[in-house]
């Protein structure tokens, strides 16, 4: 997943991710604790807004656990 940290003088406003799927269509919107996803073809879009998740966007660890 490629993704694009949104900061206003030094702190984190959200972190915005792509991630193109390569084996099926997917449609809907889901949440978690750490993004909001929108799911639409093979593309997913995924946002972080810390003040509204529950936990903290870990970086590249958060990435390659899933």
């Amino acid at each position: 997943m490629q993704t694009t940290t949104y900061k206003i003088m030094g702190k984190t406003v959200a972190v915005m991710g792509k991630r193109p799927r390569v084996v099926k269509n997917r449609f809907g919107f889901s949440k978690g604790s750490t993004f909001m996803g929108l799911h639409y073809f093979k593309m997913s879009r995924y946002l972080s807004i810390p003040s509204l998740a529950s936990r903290k966007f870990g970086g590249v660890a958060d990435i390659k656990g899933k």
